[in-house]
């Protein structure tokens, strides 16, 4: 498959490396040299220096499969999209916007195309963890049957304390698989004899409709998000309080005195203050510690440096927008428990539009591990899953015509199943 990304900053140039690595054909195009030249001087990538909208560029761009249009302007995103729709009629377009486009359905009907609105995606995990306050975090695989989620165990759990071979006679009633266990910034592949302990992170797999089921078997109990604080002022924190301020008590700290007058005008419901977002008395006076869900919607430094403050001061739960790679590195270790990380946003969008050869979908899990989807061929076909799994590659579930089955080792592999694949890079 020939993909080419429009645009070459933070969304485009990630985009581009994960996609060549995977074996893609990968062009992109833009018209700063000073973007497109560390790209091509690391990773195995086509550079096209020129406007998309100028100089009859658009003809140096024939025969993809697939165009991502990832600017950092959604008026020019849109733009784009129309001319390669009327120009190249390429058969495949996919166009990242910020936020939501006037009439977005209606174009994207017109054009033929798939408009991946960041915001919207922004708005489905805060949805998702004030539906499953007691997890951290939803990753869903195959249209929303399979869920990969994210638990902290505490010291009064079921589960704290038990190896995994302890859950054998549980999972014969109730399919799912600790897929991976996170410890003291270590991510560890699980076997029968690894126990689980209190403040790790596990990753289940899990049917979705299975999740309110495991919550009940394993007596999680789920606070009531009530208080929800905003740190700072951005376009995305005002889709946010529209979405939330008719259904929760909502705090929103902003130091610019303008911007605080227009929220107050705008969301007369919400209690606006003017102050320093560091500002640890202010925080402490305002109670951030009864803060169930503390919301970080912008990427600049005083409201990343707020939400690890605001953890420190007893906030339950906190979700923060990261742009800087070298914050996203260390996440763990912050303090924050659910980073929101635009470019890997519209990256898992874009790998399930790219289904082809063996990987058919992939999301990062931190630096060394990765969850993929394979097709079994001849190769591996009428193999066991204990004969192929190994210590770095676990095989979590399968579908096979149509259905999604989780696996155990005594199953057997056919031609045509899609395997969900764990495995350290």
């Amino acid at each position: 498959m020939r993909i080419c990304i429009v645009g070459a900053g933070v969304v485009g140039s990630y985009l581009a490396e994960n996609l060549s690595k995977e074996g893609y054909e990968i062009a992109i195009v833009d018209k700063d040299r000073r973007k497109i030249i560390p790209i091509v001087e690391n990773f195995d990538v086509l550079a096209v220096e020129c406007d998309i909208l100028k100089d009859r560029c658009i003809y140096k761009l024939k025969d993809f499969d697939l165009f991502i249009v990832a600017t950092d302007r959604d008026e020019v995103n849109i733009s784009i999209a129309l001319l390669l729709r009327a120009i190249l009629k390429t058969p495949k377009i996919i166009v990242r916007t910020k936020k939501t486009v006037l009439f977005d359905r209606e174009i994207a009907s017109f054009l033929d195309i798939e408009i991946f609105d960041t915001y919207n995606e922004v708005i489905t995990t805060i949805d998702n963890i004030i539906k499953y306050p007691s997890i951290s975090s939803i990753y869903e695989f195959e249209d929303g049957k399979l869920i990969l989620f994210t638990y902290k165990i505490k010291k009064d759990d079921f589960l704290n304390g038990k190896k995994l071979i302890d859950l054998r006679d549980v999972r014969k009633t109730l399919k799912f698989t600790v897929a991976l266990v996170e410890r003291n910034n270590t991510k560890i592949i699980p076997s029968g004899s690894t126990q689980l302990l209190e403040g790790d992170n596990i990753y289940i797999l899990l049917e979705k409709d299975n999740l309110h089921h495991w919550l009940g078997k394993f007596s999680i109990k789920s606070e009531i998000i009530r208080n929800i604080y905003i740190l700072g002022y951005s376009k995305l924190g005002i889709h946010i309080i529209e979405h939330l301020h008719n259904k929760f008590n909502i705090k929103v700290f902003e130091p610019d005195l303008k911007k605080c007058e227009e929220l107050a005008t705008r969301f007369p419901k919400i209690l606006v203050l003017n102050t320093s977002l560091t500002d640890k008395e202010t925080l402490i006076m305002e109670e951030i510690g009864n803060a169930d869900l503390v919301i970080s919607p912008s990427h600049r430094e005083d409201s990343i440096l707020a939400s690890i403050l605001s953890k420190q001061l007893g906030a339950k739960k906190v979700m923060a927008v990261i742009e800087n790679p070298e914050y996203e590195r260390i996440i763990s270790t912050l303090g924050i428990d659910i980073p929101i990380v635009s470019r890997k946003l519209i990256a898992k969008r874009v790998y399930r539009a790219v289904r082809h050869r063996r990987i058919l979908d992939s999301f990062d899990l931190g630096e060394e591990i990765s969850l993929k989807e394979i097709f079994v061929d001849r190769e591996l076909r009428d193999k066991k899953v204990h004969q192929i799994s190994k210590e770095n590659f676990i095989i979590l579930s399968l579908e096979r015509n149509g259905q999604l089955y989780l696996v155990d080792g005594n199953t057997q592999l056919r031609e045509g199943d899609i395997l969900l694949v764990l495995e350290r890079k």
